[in-house]
């Protein structure tokens, strides 16, 4: 198994326990964090304790500060553009729909090296 494929079982193990256990009181940020620690992880290991994020790893502006690279983002890969927290699938927002997202982005992916 590739990195990229352990990272998209994983990103992909993650959100749907996150999109099981969110409800509006319960913050995703602290569920991803949970995710993480009682699967054997250590969260402050990960760039906003994201599978995604943390393979896209982290770039510095023109002014040394840490930006996202979200064009290597292994969504962004596979949709052009993809951006995590917009509409209708924000990751923050709707983890249900972020959950679907990844799936069909994953279907796609799965697709593509057939």
């Amino acid at each position: 198994m590739t990195n990229l494929d352990r990272t998209w079982k994983n990103c992909l193990r993650m959100w749907k326990w996150v999109s099981e256990s969110w409800e509006r009181k319960k913050g995703v940020t602290q569920l991803k964090r949970r995710w993480l620690q009682d699967n054997g992880f250590v969260p402050e290991e990960f760039h906003a304790y994201c599978f995604f994020c943390e393979y896209a790893g982290v770039i510095e502006d023109d002014d040394g500060d840490e930006m996202e690279n979200c064009k290597a983002c292994p969504a962004a890969m596979i949709e052009t553009g993809f951006v995590c927290d917009a509409q209708p699938h924000s990751y923050m927002h709707k983890p249900k729909a972020f959950y679907r997202k990844l799936l069909a982005l994953d279907k796609k992916r799965r697709q593509k090296h057939e």
